[in-house]
């Protein structure tokens, strides 16, 4: 074969792979890597987009006071590190002895100790790492995280975890249906 040929040849084949690393960065994404796709999850009357790999759990908690309580427990990846598992919590509350506010829900917490620190987009951020709440007197616990809470007139719905930028991202995506 002739010298230029091949020189041509070769200088062919490396500006076609050139071209394919810088124009199409994500054309080998099936090795692994890339973003973390999510789903649409329906919850009571509104949608989450949470990943795909989320475990979801739902357990009900009725009463005859008029407090009835849907709580999600939701398992996935954490996001900074893909070998823990995070957990978040989605609570909807209902019922005449529910607050009538995103405001009493807060003071509420407030006066147990937490903090509020502002709000995120219609989601009121209520910090309550070190509260301590005795469920009996002798047992006795501490919470850590932040909740992120909303009042929809019935409704009052909360999200709970630890990564607040996790929250908030999961927030952003609040639809009612």
């Amino acid at each position: 074969m002739d010298m230029k040929k091949l020189l041509a040849l070769t200088i062919i084949v490396l500006a076609v792979f050139s071209c394919m690393s810088v124009a199409s960065a994500g054309l080998f994404d099936f090795f692994g890597g890339g973003e973390v796709k999510n789903q649409t999850y329906t919850f009571d009357g509104f949608t989450l987009d949470i990943p795909e790999t989320a475990n979801v759990t739902k357990s009900n908690a009725s009463s005859t006071e008029g407090a009835d309580r849907q709580t999600y427990t939701i398992r996935m990846q954490n996001e900074s590190d893909s070998s823990n598992t995070y957990t978040i919590t989605v609570t909807i509350s209902q019922g005449s002895r529910i607050v009538t506010s995103v405001d009493e829900y807060v003071a509420n917490w407030v006066s147990d100790g937490a903090s509020k620190e502002g709000t995120h987009g219609d989601w009121t951020i209520i910090n309550i790492n070190g509260v301590q709440k005795a469920l009996t007197s002798k047992l006795t616990v501490t919470y850590s995280g932040y909740i992120l809470a909303k009042h929809t007139g019935s409704k009052l719905i909360i999200i709970k975890g630890t990564d607040l930028n996790q929250l908030e991202k999961i927030a952003d995506t609040y639809k009612e249906v």
